[in-house]
């Protein structure tokens, strides 16, 4: 799942899951320079 979808299953903005991200507030996983999350923890 991609940041973008996160944020609209979850209903936040974008740069939210992004500030979560960096203060390992929200589980994830990069691939290159994105960020990614496992669906099945949401």
């Amino acid at each position: 799942m991609s940041v973008k979808e996160l944020a609209d299953f979850l209903r936040l903005d974008a740069n939210t899951i992004y500030n979560k991200c960096a203060k390992g507030e929200m589980p994830h996983f990069r691939m290159g320079k994105l960020l990614k999350f496992e669906s099945r923890r949401y």
